[in-house]
């Protein structure tokens, strides 16, 4: 592959739903709301802080939740695939290339873990959340 192609064919391939729609919206992703801080150095430093202070405590509740759900494995098989093929379909994407499948199976995961998270309440997020920014 090229790196010095803007656009490689795997990454035509793997387009994803309304990603230049939010490349214009985002002007500077997490520091376009500063959250009550004077400027983006505060806000930074107040991230860094709060992230030394509040590490790792999510995650083992997390996975001791997953541990206790695992009859629902199905569920969330029937999920990934779920998402697969419906966001494979609207980004107009061959749900037959391994590159696609490998792409959209790992952003269908993400979106199960913080759906997961959601349920029994670790991120404060509303239901389908995790789904639609995934």
């Amino acid at each position: 592959m090229q790196w010095d192609n803007p656009t490689p064919t795997c990454w035509k391939k793997a387009r994803l739903r309304y990603w230049a729609t939010n490349l214009r919206r985002w002007q500077q992703g997490v520091f376009d709301v500063l959250h009550g801080s004077e400027n983006s150095k505060i806000f930074a430093e107040r991230v860094d802080h709060a992230c030394i202070e509040n590490y790792g405590h999510a995650g083992p509740v997390f996975v001791e939740k997953l541990m206790r759900a695992t009859d629902k494995a199905g569920n969330w098989r029937a999920y990934v695939d779920s998402f697969c093929r419906v966001i494979g379909k609207e980004a107009d994407v061959s749900l037959s290339d391994g590159q696609v499948q490998r792409v959209l199976k790992r952003f269908a995961l993400a979106a199960l873990a913080g759906e997961l998270a959601t349920q029994v309440g670790l991120t404060g997020w509303p239901k389908g959340a995790a789904r639609d920014v995934a």
